[in-house]
């Protein structure tokens, strides 16, 4: 697979490239919803692996201009836009295998107590 830059940093809305997400393969999502891959990967269970999809969501992300690899728009926009990825193009195989997404919490809300006892 050729390589690509993810985006433009000179441009305070940059440009992101999200043929990962795309229903069209090669592409990394695509990979992991393969029925042949999802049916021989198991848990400890022996049942067919679940997924929690936690899709990025900050300052930079909702600025970014989301397109494909040729260039045109993805039709997702603002903070959720790798969620709404995800649902608007794998919903379907993540309801079937049970995978769920998630929206991450903002850094700011997170609480470190390193060295506390």
């Amino acid at each position: 697979m050729e390589s690509v830059p993810i985006m433009e940093v000179s441009d305070p809305h940059p440009t992101l490239d999200v043929r990962e997400y795309s229903r069209t393969i090669p592409s990394t999502v695509a990979a992991v919803f393969d029925s042949s891959f999802r049916n021989s990967h198991r848990d400890s269970f022996g049942n067919i692996f679940k997924m929690s999809w936690f899709a990025e969501m900050d300052y930079f992300y909702a600025q970014s201009n989301y397109v494909w690899a040729d260039g045109s728009p993805a039709g997702v926009s603002g903070y959720t836009a790798i969620r709404d990825l995800l649902v608007n193009n794998w919903g379907t195989e993540i309801q079937t295998y049970g995978d769920s997404h998630r929206i991450p919490p903002p850094l700011r809300d997170l609480r470190w107590n390193v060295g506390t006892t």
